[in-house]
């Protein structure tokens, strides 16, 4: 995931950079000192039953879910055999976010009776509801039930205009090993949580 995806995912106000905020960007000394202090948040296993009320929410529903997006998400065709046609095809994964603030911009991804079938619009936010903001911002969920929930623990940091990513997983197994600066533990079966710093991307 880039980190474009996850600033479209968890709004974060960015403070335009002084030159001096920009000395450590790419320092590995900096970046590797942002990752070691970057601690896991301990309560996540404590509200672990709530995130598993989702998740089975969730995967109860998947098809039906997957359907009704899918149906919602038009692909207009500019050219070739299909040109001037919308269709709607088929996504393998889709982001939900709730819209704890009342003045933030709308987006086609906010949970709401235009993105989740209406029986199972109320107990998914219901879901949101009792984690909190504190606990959760959204979920992606994917066709083979794969879930990942980015938590609010993560930040930008201007020091190295780096992304300090938490990341809770459900079924989906990410190979780290040649990454120093992602690490993750196993908090519960199924469950795991990452912590990634991630580089800003030079254009």
């Amino acid at each position: 995931m880039t980190i474009r995806q996850i600033l479209l995912l968890i709004p974060i106000t960015v403070i335009a950079f002084s030159p001096s905020s920009c000395n450590n960007w790419h320092n590995p000394k900096a970046l590797s000192d942002l990752y070691n202090k970057a601690n896991y948040d301990t309560a996540i296993v404590h509200h672990l039953p709530l995130y598993d009320s989702l998740k089975d929410i969730l995967i109860h529903n998947i098809d039906t879910i997957f359907k009704f997006r899918d149906a919602r998400t038009p692909v207009f065709h500019g050219s070739g055999p299909d040109s001037g046609q919308t269709t709607y095809e088929h996504q393998n994964f889709y982001m939900f976010f709730f819209k704890w603030d009342s003045s933030a911009e709308s987006s086609e991804n906010y949970i709401s009776l235009e993105t989740l079938p209406f029986f199972v619009y109320p107990a998914i936010k219901h879901s949101f509801e009792a984690l909190g903001k504190n606990r959760i911002r959204g979920i992606m969920i994917w066709t083979d039930s794969a879930i990942e929930i980015p938590l609010p623990e993560s930040f930008f940091d201007e020091n190295t205009r780096a992304f300090v990513r938490h990341i809770l997983r459900w079924k989906r197994t990410i190979d780290i090993s040649d990454d120093p600066l992602t690490k993750d533990t196993i908090i519960a079966p199924g469950w795991t949580y990452e912590i990634s710093v991630l580089e800003h991307e030079e254009k």
